[in-house]
């Protein structure tokens, strides 16, 4: 078999379905490190910033908290990555690009800003020390939808391609 170019996954192991190429431990490694990259990230992103003398169980709480929603991206991240390998083949930037979009799906949707107002937050946000009105009679302006737009690419950028790279890379070594 021939592989194309520009790929480094294995096709054959997809002859029985996903579920037996999930059981196949190829993809073992790259869901753990897939799902620790994003905790790690915002741990020393915050930690960073300091975290409390007084509360040495900061960081615990943090991993407590971060990995089940990294799972739950990683729920979704794994099927498209079956499916793209399946059609396309696999490589980092394909990786990186679906942990992008990943990233950016589920705060895209819980902070879509609906009609009504809610998911916008405050009406009026500074931005570069300007006053901004974000939302006119619960609609979004274009300020209120670019904000929302930096707000899900930045999520997607953080966290989304460096799990997504740590999958590809971690996949190609398994």
């Amino acid at each position: 078999m021939v592989k194309p170019p520009n790929t480094f996954i294995n096709h054959h192991h997809f002859a029985a379905g996903p579920l037996k190429a999930l059981n196949s431990m190829n993809h073992l490694l790259p869901i753990i490190v897939a799902t620790l990259i994003p905790s790690i990230i915002l741990l020393l992103g915050i930690g960073s910033l300091g975290f409390s003398a007084t509360n040495p169980t900061g960081p615990l709480l943090l991993l407590i908290f971060s990995v089940p929603i990294t799972l739950l991206h990683v729920a979704t991240y794994v099927p498209f990555a079956f499916a793209i390998e399946k059609i396309f083949g696999l490589n980092l930037i394909r990786c990186g690009c679906l942990g992008f979009l990943v990233g950016c799906l589920y705060i895209g949707i819980l902070k879509w800003p609906y009609p009504d107002g809610s998911y916008i937050g405050e009406i009026e946000a500074q931005f570069m020390g300007k006053n901004i009105i974000k939302a006119v009679n619960g609609y979004p302006t274009i300020w209120g939808w670019l904000i929302y737009l930096k707000m899900v690419l930045t999520v997607g950028l953080v966290f989304g391609v460096p799990a997504g790279l740590g999958y590809g890379l971690s996949y190609k070594k398994a």
